[in-house]
């Protein structure tokens, strides 16, 4: 399994993915079911990035391991900072 995606690519993955998983998140109740989502997101995410990248169709655990992993902790170190400073995305009351 190729371990190295075009640039681009993974620019626009890391910078995209840590972004709509929350998103998506945010709305399903229990820690379980949102956790699963999430893994569900990241497992569509590593097969898109696989094709668009012109690899074979090899899903390894690892791989969505890690780009859980890597999306959860952009998350929380660059984006949950950044919209509890701004205010964005609060639910509308």
């Amino acid at each position: 399994m190729p371990t190295e995606l075009p640039g681009g690519l993974l620019s626009l993955l890391g910078f995209l993915a840590p972004i709509v998983i929350q998103l998506v998140t945010r709305y399903v109740p229990g820690k379980l079911p949102r956790y699963l989502v999430a893994l569900v997101l990241s497992g569509v995410t590593g097969v898109a990035a696989m094709y668009m990248g012109g690899y074979g169709w090899q899903i390894d655990v690892t791989f969505l391991v890690y780009w859980y992993a890597f999306a959860q902790i952009a998350f929380h170190l660059v984006w949950q900072p950044l919209i509890n400073a701004t205010g964005v995305l609060k639910p509308v009351e």
